[in-house]
């Protein structure tokens, strides 16, 4: 029995020793036979996580920059809101004019954003309104009606009185407009002549009226007076040479006045010499174009205000004695 159980130590010791031509192994207690490698040379484990690290880094980088755009979309998704285009001028002084989107009343409304500076005043104007009728594609308000003389298109009125186009505000805030139209003038307009009868909700101008609100508040007046070479004649611009007629009180200094023909009125419109756009003021009117935002005008209101502004197209009398057309204009409130 002794010798039994030392020939069976002696076979364990053995096989626990062995070596084959295949290098050392030791066993696996499931039965698998695993090589043992050398502590200097890199396992495969290691070549692997030695591959994944520059993956892993790859990956770390774009889950980076996923967080800064999402931080950068919760950002743009809380900006403030602005009510005008001089809340985002006053707010980003080097925003450039262009489209923007502003909120009123809780309404998102595009507008346009004039963000240098016009009527002597810097950025932040916002446009209430425009038309050229030069561009192709422009149509005339529809109160008003369109003629062609000599390939140019005006839009006038075709009765005495005055006809009436509204400028929207789109409920944007505003303390002081600026503006320009281009007129043209027709026979024989009288200036302010006719004012003393009149009130601001009559034909008190031959020309543009430009008020704002109801009761109407007046804005700006733009008279066409009956030639250039008038002196002292009622029906002449009160801000001829020795003039002294002079306009409603309502109006005041708040006007500008040139007439298209230079000597003595003709029954077609004054292609030639454009209304109120700082030219041409020749002879006796040569003051009138003196006025320096000309052909802009500037109003500041005194109060702040989201009036609709209304642009009315005025002669007193018969169109076939007298009419005035226009084909441009722009509005802007601040």
């Amino acid at each position: 029995m002794k010798i039994i159980v030392g020939i069976f130590s002696l076979f364990i010791l053995t096989a626990l020793g062995m070596e084959t031509e295949f290098g050392q192994f030791e066993s696996d207690p499931k039965g698998y036979n695993i090589q043992e490698s050398d502590p200097d040379e890199p396992s495969d484990d290691d070549t692997e996580l030695q591959q994944e690290a520059p993956l892993k880094e790859e990956m770390e980088a774009e889950e980076e920059q996923k967080d800064i755009g999402n931080e950068l979309e919760a950002e743009q998704g809380s900006c403030k809101t602005y009510s005008s285009c001089a809340d985002i001028k006053k707010d980003n002084p080097s925003s450039q004019s262009g489209t923007y989107h502003i909120t009123i009343n809780n309404r998102n409304i595009q507008v346009y954003c004039d963000m240098g500076s016009l009527c002597g005043v810097g950025g932040g104007w916002t446009r209430l309104g425009k038309l050229d009728m030069m561009v192709s594609s422009a149509k005339c308000p529809s109160s008003l009606h369109m003629v062609i003389q000599s390939g140019t298109r005006i839009c006038t009125k075709n009765k005495a009185g005055c006809n009436s186009v509204s400028i929207p505000s789109q409920g944007v805030p505003y303390s002081m407009v600026c503006g320009r139209v281009r007129g043209y003038q027709k026979y024989t307009l009288d200036a302010f002549h006719h004012h003393q009868s009149s009130s601001i909700n009559s034909p008190y101008v031959d020309g543009v009226s430009i008020t704002h609100g109801s009761p109407r508040k007046h804005i700006w007046s733009l008279a066409a007076g009956f030639s250039e070479s008038t002196k002292n004649v009622h029906y002449g611009c009160p801000c001829n040479y020795g003039a002294t007629v002079k306009p409603a009180p309502f109006v005041g200094n708040d006007f500008y006045c040139e007439s298209g023909f230079s000597h003595g009125p003709q029954n077609h419109f004054s292609l030639s010499d454009p209304l109120w756009d700082k030219k041409q003021c020749r002879e006796q009117e040569a003051p009138c174009c003196n006025r320096i935002l000309l052909p802009w005008f500037r109003k500041s209101i005194g109060f702040t205000t989201a009036d609709n502004i209304e642009m009315r197209v005025c002669s007193d009398q018969d169109t076939n004695d007298e009419n005035i057309g226009i084909d441009q204009y722009e509005f802007y409130v601040m």
